[in-house]
C-alpha cells in the first residue's frame, strides 16, 4: 500500500496518490509509533515539488523499492511454506517449490548487487526474460 503510493508519486500522479493515501493508510494508523512515523515520512513526500531531493527522497530510490520487494517476497515465501501446494499433494516435497523460489529471489538479489557494484552500468536483470 505504501509502495503503491510511492509508485504513484514516481509517475507524478499526485491526486491519485493522495486518494490512495486517504483510502489505504487509515487502516495502518495508530497501530504503533513506528508505523505512524513511517506513514508521516511517506506522506511528507507530498510537501516537496521534487520528492527525490527531499529529506525523505530515499523512499523514492530503487534501493528502497528492492527492499520492499524483498520483504514482500520473504513474507510470501514464508506464507507459502505453511500452505500445501499442488506439487506437495502429488507426492512431491512440500518445500521443493519454496526452495526454488528462495533460489530465484537470491538470484535476483545477486544480479542487483552486481549491477550496483558496477555503478549501475549494464542491463537490469529481469527474471521474466530468462523464464521460458
Amino acid at each position: 500500500s505504501v509502495q503503491q503510493f510511492i509508485e504513484l508519486l514516481r509517475q507524478e500522479k499526485i491526486s491519485e496518490a493522495v486518494e490512495h493515501a486517504r483510502t489505504s493508510f487509515s487502516t495502518f494508523q495508530g497501530h504503533s509509533d513506528q508505523i505512524d512515523q513511517h506513514l508521516e515520512d511517506v506522506l511528507a513526500l507530498l510537501a516537496y515539488k521534487d520528492p527525490y531531493t527531499s529529506p525523505m527522497g530515499y523512499l523514492m530510490t530503487t534501493t528502497q523499492r528492492e527492499a520492499v520487494a524483498d520483504a514482500i517476497n520473504s513474507a510470501m515465501l514464508e506464507a507459502s511454506s505453511n500452505v500445501p501446494t499442488p506439487y506437495a499433494s502429488s507426492g512431491g516435497s512440500k518445500t521443493s517449490k519454496s526452495v526454488l523460489e528462495k533460489i530465484l529471489v537470491q538470484l535476483c538479489r545477486v544480479q542487483a548487487e552486481i549491477r550496483r557494484k558496477n555503478e549501475n552500468k549494464g542491463e537490469i536483470f529481469n527474471l521474466e526474460d530468462h523464464i521460458a
